[in-house]
């Protein structure tokens, strides 16, 4: 393939595979999306294996994570230039370099093996995918936000996520890979380009087809199993309150206290409607140390008092001089402090400043611009049960929502903070869905209920297999009123964690190292 045919083929790639996320959610055009880039990635050596990794990488995440310049010129007040430079190095270091390595590692591969490669080339992505998951992904200084993962483009087919239980994402994402790089063998078979005959390149093409086949007629069994029956306990009547409010306002001292009669009076309507265990608040709904807030905490009661329901609500806390922490409140009915979670991954420059790294805001948060992270803590206790908590960015992480099941977690909630990605700036509420959908992942994975709180929406409750049961628009101050069930016990992921994505890796490395070790000998 030529150069210029080869850079056309992979932006068409990058566009194909966009398609498969929100707006749109084609779940299907993902199992074919990436066979022009692998196409292209074989018709040159490793070095333009990088390059064109580098190209796809960029034009994926701006089309899929399109509000990322506008949001973070809006979160920082920068401008255009400046923020379209962040967002375009942030793409980089933050999946550019991981798929390039992955495609290099490809293309070395296909030089070498035949029949095997489209499973090799499913490892070698699932291997870059856990890099950007877990390298540089240390509690201190979180790096890596692994956000478009293959695998997410399959949240709308459920039988297909089913199986995250047992590998986490990458297991999803090996198969959508394997089965793209079967069709890019096949494609070249067909053409006499692959080094192996037509016949020889169904061979291969057949051994990922009956694996994908086998993780649907899996998928689906296991839904028909939770539909005939349930392990979790008794429902538990739950409220959820989305307060949209505007982004500048929420540290500000002038509005504390419009910022929580909002929330107030979108509980006193949802109590017209139900009489729930325990009411949800988003990150940030409170912007004061409800700790430290006697009159505000009283308030509070008087409300939650009448239902005898307890309250989880995200706000900041205020520890030794000069330390806050992002956190997570439980309250009692009286509204009394039960507990409270410190979010431990921070978001890199918006929550915390890596070390070097220049302050690239010049937005006023007054004592709340960087935060302090937390340490671990039990699950938040509820009246529903321990709420395994992962704070907006958290939830990008499985093996995070592992340690909180790990701990004794009954369910998951996910206050998030998605107002700096409002639907103003692209015509879809696309920031909200994308986190929307790893947030159903890490349901599945550790089947637990999740209740997802969001500033601006879209807020849900989704059960244990990935399904949403009730959720909100983007926009607008909505409740969510529905019913969770608790549950107990763990799935083999969240026994094994990413056992399978480390196979992955090592069969990689060690089927490009066995070529090597022949050449000596």
């Amino acid at each position: 393939m030529s150069a210029v045919w080869g850079l056309v083929a992979t932006v068409a790639s990058a566009g194909l595979v966009t398609l498969a996320f929100p707006p749109f959610d084609l779940a299907p055009i993902a199992w074919v999306g990436l066979a022009p880039l692998l196409v292209a990635v074989r018709g040159g050596g490793v070095a333009r294996a990088v390059w064109l990794g580098l190209l796809w990488s960029e034009v994926y995440f701006f089309l899929l994570i399109d509000s990322m310049p506008p949001g973070v010129a809006e979160y920082f007040e920068r401008g255009a230039l400046a923020s379209w430079g962040l967002a375009a190095g942030l793409f980089v270091a933050n999946g550019g370099l991981y798929y390039a390595a992955g495609l290099a590692a490809y293309r070395w591969l296909a030089g070498h093996y035949r029949l095997s490669l489209p499973l090799l080339a499913g490892a070698a992505w699932c291997a870059a995918e856990l890099g950007r998951g877990r390298l540089l992904n240390d509690v201190s200084m979180p790096l890596n936000m692994p956000m478009g993962l293959v695998a997410y483009s399959q949240v709308t087919w459920k039988p297909v996520i089913q199986i995250a239980s047992l590998s986490g994402p990458y297991g999803v994402s090996f198969l959508v890979v394997a089965v793209n790089a079967a069709l890019a063998e096949s494609w070249l078979a067909l053409r006499g380009r692959s080094g192996v005959g037509v016949r020889n390149a169904a061979l291969g093409s057949a051994v990922v087809f009956v694996l994908a086949l086998a993780a649907v007629v899996y998928g689906s069994n296991v839904l028909r199993a939770a539909d005939t029956g349930s392990a979790g306990r008794s429902a538990v009547p739950v409220v959820v309150v989305q307060g949209d409010l505007e982004l500048g306002s929420r540290w500000k001292p002038e509005f504390y206290g419009r910022n929580l009669d909002r929330y107030l009076q979108l509980t006193l309507t949802a109590f017209q409607l139900v009489k729930p265990r325990v009411v949800f608040w988003p990150e940030a709904a409170l912007t004061f140390d409800v700790t430290d807030a006697p009159p505000f905490r009283e308030l509070i009661g008087r409300v939650l008092a009448p239902a005898g329901s307890q309250l989880v609500a995200g706000g900041p806390r205020g520890g030794a001089p000069g330390d806050y922490y992002n956190s997570v409140f439980s309250l009692s009915p009286s509204g009394d402090v039960l507990a409270h979670y410190d979010k431990q991954f921070l978001f890199p420059l918006a929550e915390y400043a890596p070390i070097g790294a220049p302050d690239p805001a010049e937005r006023d948060f007054g004592d709340f611009r960087y935060w302090t992270p937390g340490t671990v803590t039990s699950p938040l206790p509820t009246a529903a049960g321990a709420a395994g908590v992962l704070v907006c960015s958290e939830a990008m992480f499985p093996e995070v929502a592992a340690q909180r099941v790990r701990a004794g977690a009954d369910y998951l909630f996910s206050p998030a903070n998605d107002g700096w990605g409002r639907r103003s700036w692209t015509p879809w509420p696309k920031w909200g869905r994308l986190m929307l959908d790893m947030a159903v992942f890490r349901a599945v994975e550790q089947r637990r209920p999740l209740v997802r709180a969001s500033t601006t929406g879209p807020s849900a409750l989704v059960d244990a297999w990935g399904r949403v049961d009730a959720q909100t628009d983007t926009g607008g101050a909505r409740v969510l009123v529905g019913a969770i069930e608790p549950r107990s016990g763990r799935t083999p992921y969240a026994r094994v964690g990413d056992l399978f994505a480390v196979l992955c890796a090592a069969s990689v490395l060690g089927a490009a190292l066995l070529p090597l070790a022949r050449f000596r000998r």
